[in-house]
């Protein structure tokens, strides 16, 4: 641990994050899964939002969990769609509850936390398409909800970051659903290991490289059915024409490059994009709330949402 603490520069904020490494075995996934459900099920949200669970019916017949968080009162609020980051293959935590209940309170708007089918059970497209037909029902229940139906955004983390570049693209090229922004932190979107951040951080803490290349091969084992666009954003065709987005990165993450490329992608082909490219940070440091780095970035993405929801 010494010569990791010498090799990269961790703010002292999340450094007690450095022993914490990305579960790999199937059993230990089930018990962080267990743990997570209960955890987040037990996590209270502010008094004046209202927390509902819907079900969603998929294209392939199952039914996945939705929470809508809602300002109480009489207004009809925009929504914004959030997908929760965990490799493919852990669900939502009690953290992903409690800053998405918090957005929702400070902005005044409704956030939709989607529990889309994990990993290693479903593999690539299911969460994909689990997004799309949330996506579709949302839209579609809009008024039966209390939810605008013109004004939507879309947002996620790693994983869930992948999920949701991924679903805008498709739905400029697709299908068309309204949608005002799109809000990435730290978020997956090449397909190989070529770029400077995936091939020096190999050791980082609580992600890195090595674990990022075993979930590709495992969550993509399937192939990609069309959708391999959607599946690594970065080599999509045509990334012009979507709203705008914000992107957030970490600079101790495999997935930095990811972010900045995608970025610099989006500013190329003309989209309005904005980075926040932290320092002295990890994959996941957010969790870290009371780190003042954590609330700036809080309020960045707060920001950015309500300027363009």
């Amino acid at each position: 641990m010494g010569s990791q603490k010498n090799r990269y520069d961790i703010h002292p904020d999340f450094r007690r994050l450095r022993l914490v490494r990305f579960p790999r075995t199937r059993i230990a996934l089930m018990l962080i899964n267990f743990i997570f459900r209960l955890v987040y099920h037990w996590t209270k949200v502010p008094a004046n939002i209202s927390c509902r669970r819907l079900w969603v019916t998929t294209r392939d017949g199952a039914t996945i969990a939705v929470d809508l968080f809602m300002p109480r009162g009489d207004a009809t609020p925009p929504c914004l769609m959030y997908l929760p980051g965990g490799g493919f293959v852990l669900r939502a935590t009690p953290f992903h509850k409690k800053v998405i209940a918090m957005i929702a309170w400070d902005l005044g708007i409704a956030a939709a936390l989607i529990h889309y089918r994990l990993a290693p059970k479903h593999l690539f497209p299911t969460a994909f398409h689990d997004v799309l037909d949330t996506w579709d029902y949302l839209v579609k229940n809009a008024e039966s909800l209390g939810i605008d139906p013109s004004r939507f955004a879309i947002g996620g983390d790693s994983a869930g970051g992948n999920l949701a570049t991924g679903a805008t693209l498709y739905n400029k090229d697709k299908v068309g659903h309204p949608l005002n922004c799109t809000l990435l932190v730290y978020p997956a979107t090449d397909r190989d290991q070529k770029s400077r951040s995936r091939r020096q951080y190999t050791d980082t803490p609580l992600f890195d490289a090595r674990r990022l290349q075993d979930i590709n091969r495992k969550y993509y084992a399937n192939g990609f059915f069309g959708l391999e666009q959607y599946a690594f954003p970065l080599h999509h065709k045509d990334v012009s024409g979507i709203p705008p987005v914000y992107v957030e990165t970490a600079e101790y993450d495999p997935l930095h490059d990811d972010g900045t490329l995608f970025f610099n992608k989006l500013i190329k082909a003309g989209v309005t994009a904005v980075l926040n490219d932290t320092k002295g940070t990890i994959h996941g440091y957010d969790v870290m709330q009371n780190s003042e780095i954590v609330k700036d970035s809080l309020r960045r993405r707060k920001a950015f949402v309500n300027e363009h929801l």
